[in-house]
């Protein structure tokens, strides 16, 4: 039944085109702007480094090592492959009056925080002193400033 309906729509339905012609360079070349799109379309969580970088898409196995300051995960590369990334929260996240924040500045978290962890949806936890010396719990999400480039964990978009 399949054969029959394929040698309908190429009778019927397509009479004037060939299959030469159907074929032709010009067609082919013509869909390749939209095979571009669909490829990075796939390979996006692999080698996005994008505002909101999400990068616990294509990480996994998060943990902090060097008393909390560092992240440390498993993330994938872009051939299928896992990779062991780390990257220093010291440089980038900082304590401003209890709560935390990436930033383009040097950060400053461990000097005025204590007792941090880090979720498997990638938002890093901890109490901090406040301007009037108080610890206060804070948080912020790492998929706003980090993201998986080819298995490396990389700051993004820090204001």
């Amino acid at each position: 039944m399949q054969i029959t309906d394929s040698r309908r729509f190429r009778t019927e339905l397509m009479p004037s085109v060939s299959r030469a012609r159907f074929f032709s360079l010009s067609n082919i070349v013509s869909i390749i702007p939209f095979m571009l799109i669909a490829c990075s379309c796939l390979a996006a969580p692999f080698v996005y480094a994008g505002c909101g970088g999400n990068f616990v898409a294509t990480c996994l196995n998060l943990k902090l090592v060097q008393s909390g300051t560092t992240l440390q995960a498993l993330c994938m590369d872009g051939q299928g492959d896992l990779s062991v990334s780390s990257l220093d929260l010291k440089s980038h996240v900082t304590n401003n009056n209890g709560v935390l924040k990436c930033t383009s500045s040097q950060g400053s978290f461990s000097l005025s925080c204590n007792v941090p962890s880090i979720s498997s949806s990638g938002v890093f936890s901890t109490t901090c002193l406040d301007a009037d010396g108080n610890l206060v719990g804070t948080n912020v999400d790492l998929n706003t400033c980090v993201s998986n480039l080819l298995g490396s964990l990389t700051w993004t978009c820090l204001p």
